[in-house]
């Protein structure tokens, strides 16, 4: 499940708009719907936080986040575990 997080601490006017966004188009995309990331954002840099089955799983959500108009960076801060671990 996709949350919004606001561990960055108080996030300027905007920031809580384009997590939102990062989170409906992560969402929608038939890629990355299923995964479990927690998003958050701070001055259009947007942080992805988890865990994820495969490297691609990490490639594919940062490729999504990062077509989100508003979106300056992606910090990619996934962890891969794979099934059966």
């Amino acid at each position: 499940d996709l949350t919004a997080t606001t561990a960055l601490g108080e996030a300027p006017p905007g920031d809580d708009d384009l997590r939102e966004r990062v989170v409906e188009a992560l969402l929608a995309d038939a890629a990355t719907t299923d995964l479990t990331i927690e998003v958050a954002a701070r001055n259009g840099v947007v942080y992805l936080r988890g865990t994820v089955r495969t490297i691609d799983d990490t490639a594919l959500a940062e490729e999504v986040a990062d077509r989100v108009p508003g979106v300056r960076e992606v910090v990619e801060e996934l962890t891969v575990v794979a099934l059966g671990r």
